[in-house]
């Protein structure tokens, strides 16, 4: 799904983590070339709660449910086939998650994930040995999935095989 922004048409996609460092970070105004699935059959998501308050065409109103809005789904290598992955030219433009709000920044470099929100919190979780685990014992995940606006979304620049 597309819709107008200052900076163009923007596109919704999901980025869903597989931890142990096989995911992509990203952080907002960042272009870069980003590897998605091919097929949104292969990415395996189910019907997401978005973190993003502004309202889609497929959006239920309460909870800002969208099922079809996301017409790209971030690759990572936990759920990778043979041809199921292309790349596009994107800037990021938003980071949104139902319950950590807007983010600035997801970091995958290393052992543990950290998410920065936009005021400069971090939380940090664990991308090993239990996945998904925040070390903040008071705040409690559950759904890793993030929405992620992206602008000026290229077409594929290459299918992977």
């Amino acid at each position: 799904m597309t819709e107008n922004h200052p900076t163009g048409p923007i596109t919704i996609a999901v980025w869903s983590p597989g931890w142990h460092k096989l995911d992509q970070s990203l952080e907002l105004g960042q272009t870069e070339r980003f590897w998605f699935f091919s097929n949104p059959e292969t990415s395996k998501h189910e019907e997401i709660q978005l973190g993003h308050s502004h309202d889609h065409e497929s959006a239920e109103q309460n909870g800002n449910k969208i099922s079809a809005g996301a017409t790209l789904y971030f690759f990572n290598q936990l759920r990778a086939e043979k041809g199921t992955s292309q790349v596009r030219s994107a800037k990021v433009v938003g980071i949104g998650h139902k319950e950590l709000g807007q983010l600035r920044q997801i970091d995958t470099n290393g052992m543990d994930y950290i998410f920065v929100a936009m005021d400069g919190t971090e939380y940090v979780v664990n991308a090993e040995e239990e996945p998904g685990q925040l070390y903040d014992d008071e705040t409690n995940i559950s759904d890793w999935k993030f929405e992620v606006l992206l602008a000026d979304v290229s077409d594929p620049l290459k299918e992977l095989v």
